[in-house]
């Protein structure tokens, strides 16, 4: 599950991630590399060929959730829901449901500059 710079969250569903994460019947080799090293190196999948894998990840989009980057996701498994966080003062937190299944909550946190005493800004958060 990640979140992208524009506020969209994604999430990546692996069917078998114990044996093998993506398809390795289509792992690229590099002819220039010994055999040594090319069966312990790193798979590389790049987002185009993802659906090249569909047997082994699936990918879901929740769509625009912030209208900022997203800063961090957290994933409840108990009610299988996320909460996730951004700068946007209009929908800062969301905690919603995977699967849309009931209205998210939404909370919005303001930012307020004020001047202190010794004329340095400090800021109050208000929800």
């Amino acid at each position: 599950m990640f979140g992208d710079d524009c506020g969209f969250i994604h999430i990546l569903y692996f069917k078998n991630p114990i044996s093998s994460l993506f398809d390795p019947v289509r792992r690229k080799t590099d002819p220039t590399k010994s055999d040594k090293t090319s069966a312990t190196s790193t798979q590389r999948v790049f987002w185009e060929e993802l659906k090249e894998h569909e047997k082994f990840v699936r990918y879901h989009c929740m769509g625009q959730m912030h209208r900022e980057y997203v800063r961090k996701i957290l994933y409840v498994p108990h009610n299988n829901s996320i909460i996730a966080s951004s700068g946007d003062s209009r929908n800062s937190l969301i905690v919603t449901n995977i699967n849309k299944l009931k209205k998210p909550y939404v909370f919005r946190l303001y930012k307020v500059e004020k001047q202190t005493k010794n004329k340095s800004n400090s800021a109050e958060f208000f929800v």
